[in-house]
């Protein structure tokens, strides 16, 4: 995600009291911007291509990776309550930014909670850099299993050699049956 382009731009406002968020874009990113009694605690983004997603304190002046559920409602862990928050506990400051968000997430028929949207996003751009993670991991192994040499011939009797020497061990042989 392009965090500068979220810095460089202004979080739309509200002039309502309590926890409001308000919706915008910019540069295809979706921005949230979450705040308690008019005052900017919260920039919550989500890139619509991608659904990378990330958030910056306000108050810090710092960015995290944090999940919408972790940023709205900070006094829960959300790997405990994963999954509590639907559409009718927040409010939006204007039914256009519940619009903008199901535009930009590319909302899906069946799928009528904006929140559980957001959330299903954020698993399934989870999931597809864990995919990520584990093809890159199997391509390096891949590559080191390339540049080992293929098993030269006579080696299991080179092998009994060195182990038993002139000791007469028996070998059991698989392939063989002996």
């Amino acid at each position: 995600m392009r965090r500068s382009i979220v810095e460089k731009t202004e979080p739309k406002r509200t002039r309502k009291k309590g926890k409001i968020i308000t919706a915008q874009e910019a540069g295809g990113i979706l921005i949230l911007n979450i705040f308690q009694d008019r005052q900017l605690r919260v920039r919550y983004c989500m890139d619509s291509g991608s659904y990378e997603y990330g958030a910056w304190d306000a108050a810090a002046g710092k960015w995290n990776s944090r999940k919408f559920e972790g940023v709205f409602d900070e006094e829960k862990d959300s790997c405990y309550y994963s999954g509590y928050l639907k559409e009718g506990d927040v409010a939006f400051d204007s039914r256009e930014d519940r619009e903008l968000i199901r535009t930009m997430l590319k909302k899906e028929a069946w799928r009528k909670d904006v929140i559980q949207l957001i959330e299903a996003r954020e698993r399934e751009y989870s999931w597809d850099a864990r995919e990520r993670k584990e093809d890159r991991r199997r391509e390096r192994v891949q590559n080191v299993m390339d540049r080992v040499p293929e098993k030269p011939e006579g080696i299991k009797g080179w092998i009994a050699q060195q182990a038993a020497g002139d000791l007469a061990y028996f070998f059991f042989d698989r392939g063989e049956g002996t």
